[in-house]
């Protein structure tokens, strides 16, 4: 429809939707991110207090190669989980949006009779 919406209430009501399914994935894995953050900030400040004592020896290095790879899975299932935010505050704003343009324009209708 060449860009064009069906219908006011179809647009608020597809992105509604949209955010409700957004939230009730995002739910069940809210434990999942605060743990991800634990997860992260424990490995890098292990990586900065081994980097601190740096002897330079095998050992020292696979600690700390593992504690950053340890880092960066977290990190990586915390970006995962920000998209799905992401996606809930964007559908927001498209309804907000919507609902923006459909006051306006019937504010327009009226003050224009």
């Amino acid at each position: 429809m060449n860009g064009q919406h069906i219908s006011y209430e179809n647009e608020i009501s597809a992105w509604m939707f949209y955010t409700n399914t957004c939230i009730n994935l995002y739910k069940p894995r809210y434990d999942q991110y605060i743990r991800n953050i634990n997860e992260v900030q424990k490995h890098r400040s292990n990586c900065k207090k081994i980097e601190e004592n740096w002897n330079d020896n095998d050992e020292q290095r696979k600690e700390w190669m593992s504690s950053k790879i340890y880092e960066t899975i977290n990190l990586i299932s915390l970006y995962k989980l920000n998209i799905q935010t992401k996606g809930i505050y964007g559908s927001l704003n498209k309804i907000i949006f919507n609902h923006h343009n459909e006051l306006a324009e019937i504010r327009n209708r009226y003050l224009n009779q």
